[in-house]
């Protein structure tokens, strides 16, 4: 069955548990890092799913939303957990490029299922060891046959103004800049410099048949780096982007 999926990485250079409704944890296999997964944000952008990040006793991200605008954005809240999901896979890939070629794949993982009066989403999301990343899902489901993503806005917030490496348009020169000092639109990667031993990067994985990711600022919401699409998007549903 093919199945939405939309990856976001964050790599750093540096058991899942459920506790209730609100919060749900996934943990990297080290237990340095812990991704922190909200089904919607009570009284903050309309409930939207969101998730928080830290890395040891750092807090890297705030608690951030996701809201995937379909056309009716006010479909995209109050959504309520189905069921979760565990996995943990200790695996390893061979890269016929670079400096080494055999690479871990290690992480924990969750699924969550998540629903609403509209519509069904799942949320994937893993930790690994090296940083996190997450996906959704649009999955088979009565009523709805296509979906049109016109914006899917990812915000991610942050605890300071920190400096970041970015890129106004495909092939510009990369310039050193606060975050909030970001051009409009700028491309992935974005590298931000959390201090001197912790540097991460926002980035998209395997863009298949989809519309690119962009950045920019949000100053509405303290320091916060949002995504945009950068054309609309058609699909009928079940439908898969994958990426890892």
């Amino acid at each position: 069955m093919k199945i939405r999926m939309s990856f976001l990485i964050l790599f750093f250079l540096i058991a899942a548990s459920c506790s209730d409704q609100k919060k749900i944890t996934v943990t990297s296999p080290d237990g340095n890092i812990k991704f922190v997964i909200f089904p919607g944000l009570a009284g903050e952008n309309n409930g939207s799913p969101g998730f928080a990040l830290e890395a040891g006793n750092r807090k890297i991200l705030l608690p951030s939303f996701i809201q995937i605008n379909t056309g009716n954005v006010t479909e995209m809240n109050d959504f309520h957990i189905i069921k979760v999901e565990n996995e943990s896979v200790n695996n390893q890939w061979t890269n016929n490029f670079g400096e080494k070629k055999e690479v871990p794949d290690r992480y924990n993982q969750l699924k969550i299922f998540l629903k609403n009066k509209k519509m069904k989403i799942n949320l994937i999301c893993r930790a690994y060891d090296e940083g996190v990343a997450f996906a959704y899902e649009f999955p088979e489901q009565e009523g709805m046959d296509s979906v049109t993503i016109t914006d899917e806005k990812i915000l991610f917030r942050f605890p300071d103004d920190y400096n970041a490496w970015s890129a106004a348009r495909a092939q510009a020169q990369y310039s050193h800049v606060p975050l909030s000092k970001i051009k409009n639109g700028c491309e992935r990667p974005l590298i931000v410099e959390i201090d001197s031993t912790l540097i991460i990067a926002l980035a998209e994985a395997k863009l298949v048949d989809y519309a690119r990711m962009k950045f920019e600022p949000d100053t509405a919401s303290g320091i916060a780096i949002r995504t945009l699409l950068g054309s609309e998007v058609i699909k009928s549903v079940p439908f898969s982007h994958h990426g890892g």
